[in-house]
């Protein structure tokens, strides 16, 4: 009998399959949502349409005239999690090392790219007041703590999947790190 994360993994590796099939053709950050990051948080992941994901959720800042919007809000009892949403073919500069963690405060700062959408990702978590954050272009993915009660947020790290492979090959600590069971 298969566990939950076993059936997650299989849903993964049908997922991965499809996108390399898929990126023969242009995606907008509409489509990589649709076809890749959704089934990512639904079928991988067990965040369920309903009540857990809020998509596209429209506010305004306080003193501001500029509305924002919020990909997706991942919410339990309350919201646990914002996911930042970029388009596919948008590549993130990950440092070409080996490492899977990255201070916030070290090489991430340099790459813009990454940096703009951490901090948008930020600025959305403490706007609902969740938690965790993840930024993906539905083949990377980076997660971190977006709200910490001591020592600041600048002070955490972020862990990165830089590839689908790589999300394969390291499958169990993406799932516990960001899947509803865990």
């Amino acid at each position: 009998m298969q566990t939950p994360i076993d059936l997650a993994l299989e849903r993964l590796k049908m997922i991965v399959a499809r996108q390399e099939e898929l990126l023969k053709d242009h995606f907008s950050e509409a489509d990589t949502r649709v076809k890749f990051i959704d089934p990512v948080l639904t079928e991988v992941l067990g965040w369920q349409e309903v009540p857990h994901i809020t998509r596209e959720e429209r506010y305004t800042v306080a003193g501001q005239e500029e509305q924002r919007c919020i990909d997706y809000t991942i919410s339990l009892q309350e919201p646990v999690l914002i996911v930042e949403a970029k388009k596919i073919l948008k590549e993130f500069e990950i440092p070409s090392t080996h490492q899977t963690r990255f201070s916030l405060q070290g090489v991430l700062k340099n790459a813009k790219n990454i940096w703009a959408a951490i901090a948008q990702a930020r600025a959305y978590c403490v706007e609902k007041e969740a938690r965790y954050a993840l930024v993906t272009n539905g083949r990377q993915w980076i997660a971190f703590k977006g709200l910490v009660e001591r020592g600041g947020w600048m002070k955490g790290s972020v862990v990165v999947w830089r590839s689908p492979q790589d999300l394969l090959l390291r499958f169990q600590e993406f799932y516990m790190c960001l899947s509803r069971e865990a």
